[in-house]
């Protein structure tokens, strides 16, 4: 019996990104256990990372599993039900980067003002 490997259309575009490649002058992201303090710098990280591979991360399922891919310790066990119910957010780069600041407690409010306070100004 004659058996071929099928790849699925996915698995065959995803090796002709990686021949597309080009080096990424941004250091690779570091792992992100949930250590509040270190989200913002780890949204920045990953966000640069991909924003220079942008042929790469062409997709935000591609993006959020990225991130995904850059978790350990309590990060890894919190974003594990969203994959165990294939949720939503894992299609949605924005509303995972939210749902990670609303579940590991970053308020941006606190450093920046908000947009009205400017507008109101006539800025």
């Amino acid at each position: 019996m004659d058996r071929k490997l099928v790849l699925p259309k996915r698995s065959k575009s995803w090796a002709n990104r990686r021949r597309k490649r080009q080096n990424n002058p941004i250091p690779f992201p570091e792992l992100f256990d949930g250590d509040t303090e270190r989200l913002p710098d780890f949204i920045v990280q990953t966000g640069s990372y991909m924003f220079v591979d942008d042929k790469v991360f062409d997709t935000d399922e591609l993006k959020v599993t990225f991130l995904i891919t850059r978790l350990k310790g309590p990060a890894l066990k919190w974003v594990i039900p969203y994959i165990e119910q294939d949720s939503p957010l894992l299609s949605d780069y924005n509303g995972f980067v939210a749902e990670m600041k609303r579940v590991f407690g970053w308020e941006e409010d606190d450093d920046f003002p908000e947009e009205e306070e400017s507008s109101s100004q006539g800025l």
